[in-house]
């Protein structure tokens, strides 16, 4: 057996955080859960999420594990947190003193340190100090505390006082000071060959996008399938018109059907009738069986037209719409036919989802689950938080996006690093097909990340506690974390063999390293192991 470590890449800036730093009892939780809601952000306690992966309390941690154990443990934390993007972020009151790990947090972010004067503080701390192991017995250590860290406050972000202040009134203090600077840096994602964005409402304005993205094109062509041509299509082709520019909209297909080499010339003649040249841009509207189809007819007519994806789907906005890959399929090969082509524009618009199947768009969850498994641990959490949560999908779409775009700027021909983006599939393509795609992508895609944390725990690879923390992520998004149990084995061995991410004959399967630590691409395991991890759960 030969094991080659994929390790998420750095993750490209998002939007900016919010940072909350200073001593404790200055109030940064209360705060930070107000500025949460006003912004329509995360709120994210660090000390509460180090007290959740110890599974104990930070006292009880400095009596077991001293001020140094401890500090070992929280500078893990705050490089988690440094990860995300557009989230409210409360930090425990020595974080600053991580130089390191701080600085990297508060890159790209807006830091905001909350004061207090030192007898308000004893008032709030209460008369034994709130149970806080610095402080000692009383008071008798605030003072010198304060001193010792009195310059790293100093420098690590904008000072807001906090004595005789309302929670509220602080809070819309540091809404103000993150919307100031934050409103300053850029907006969406850097994606290379162009810029995502994700944005409630973004589509209104695709006009506005696609002319700064592209500026030398005076006419789009709006491909939509046609289940969303009078929705989203229309509404697609009204934001470009009222931006100035030229549209023409097509129609195709919808689903798979599209992604046949029939439909792709259908779709070639309309545009030569159309006259369209590469200074036209081509906006692929839907899911993600539009943009690989009407994305391949971008990459090939006229020898490359500019692309621009708006994705309709929750799967399509975490995975299908980025990346550069489209394809068609050829029989029952799925994209069999393909190249890269990276979109120049992509908008993820989370109000087109509205209109959403429920269950379709839990499928989505899967890959977004799959992405914050590969490189953003503390997203993670999310996944046990109502699903009607206003920031939530907007949170988790960017999220995704990230930790994708990170791997395919290390790899854009996908031969090494990206195969990561692969953690589950191998084992959700052979569940599709021996259902007789019964179970669809993002179902699979949920139980093949079960299966696949299941053989790195027996290869002594993955963390023996991953499974049964994967099952609890993935039955809190709504989806089954096993296959169905009349699945047919003898099916699924004849889908492993025919897996195309074999090589040369031999099986290659991805397992995780651990929460938001990449994956681990294993060869030449035994055929038997891949399919008793699959069912041991059944």
């Amino acid at each position: 057996m030969k094991v080659e470590t994929l390790a998420c890449p750095p993750l490209p800036a998002g939007r900016p955080n919010l940072v909350l730093a200073g001593f404790m009892g200055v109030g940064k939780t209360s705060v930070g859960r107000r500025a949460a809601l006003h912004l329509g952000m995360p709120f994210f306690d660090l000390d509460e999420e180090l007290e959740r992966r110890i599974g104990t309390s930070i006292p009880e941690l400095f009596r077991s594990l001293g001020e140094s154990g401890f500090r070992r443990l929280e500078e893990h934390v705050l490089a988690d947190a440094a990860r995300l993007s557009g989230a409210v972020l409360a930090v425990g009151g020595g974080a600053v003193l991580h130089e390191e790990a701080f600085s990297a947090l508060r890159q790209g972010s807006v830091a905001v340190v909350l004061s207090c004067a030192p007898a308000e503080l004893e008032r709030r701390l209460g008369p034994l100090g709130g149970n806080r192991p610095l402080l000692g017995h009383g008071h008798q250590r605030l003072g010198p505390l304060l001193a010792e860290r009195a310059a790293a406050y100093s420098a690590a972000g904008h000072p807001i006082d906090t004595t005789g202040e309302t929670v509220e009134g602080v809070a819309l203090k540091a809404v103000a000071r993150y919307r100031r600077v934050g409103g300053e840096m850029p907006r969406g994602i850097d994606a290379g060959s162009g810029r995502v964005v994700v944005e409630s409402g973004a589509a209104g304005r695709l006009g506005e996008l696609v002319a700064a993205a592209l500026p030398r094109s005076e006419r789009a062509l709006v491909v939509s399938d046609q289940a969303l041509s009078e929705s989203h299509g229309s509404a697609c082709a009204a934001a470009l018109r009222r931006a100035g520019i030229k549209v023409s909209e097509l129609v195709v297909p919808p689903g798979e059907g599209a992604k046949q080499l029939g439909a792709l010339a259908a779709l070639w003649r309309r545009m030569a009738r159309l006259g369209a040249d590469r200074q036209d841009v081509v906006v692929a509207v839907g899911g993600g069986a539009t943009l690989d189809m009407v994305g391949m007819a971008a990459a090939t007519f006229s020898r490359g037209m500019p692309l621009v994806n708006v994705p309709t789907t929750l799967l399509a906005m975490a995975d299908a719409s980025i990346g550069g890959k489209v394809a068609i399929d050829l029989g029952r090969r799925k994209n069999a036919v393909g190249t890269f082509h990276p979109a120049r524009l992509v908008v993820c618009d989370p109000d087109l989802l509205a209109s959403l199947d429920p269950a379709v768009r839990r499928h989505g969850l899967a890959e977004i689950l799959k992405s914050a498994l590969l490189g953003s641990p503390l997203t993670l959490s999310l996944f046990s938080s109502p699903e009607d949560d206003p920031y939530r999908t907007t949170f988790l779409v960017e999220q995704a996006v990230r930790v994708k775009l990170a791997y395919v700027a290390a790899d854009p021909e996908d031969q090494g690093p990206r195969l990561a983006l692969n953690l589950g599939h191998t084992f959700a393509h052979a569940i599709e097909s021996a259902s007789g795609f019964a179970v669809s992508h993002g179902e699979a895609v949920a139980m093949g990340l079960v299966a696949s944390a299941r053989l790195g725990a027996r290869l002594e690879l993955s963390p023996p506690g991953l499974v049964e923390q994967l099952r609890g992520w993935v039955q809190a998004a709504g989806l089954e974390s096993e296959p169905p149990r009349n699945l047919s084995r003898a099916r699924v061995r004849t889908a492993f063999l025919a897996d195309k991410k074999r090589r040369s004959g031999r099986q290659r399967l991805l397992v995780p390293l651990g929460a938001g630590q990449g994956a681990q691409l294993v060869y030449d395991l035994e055929p038997h192991l891949p399919q008793e991890a699959l069912f041991a759960g059944g």
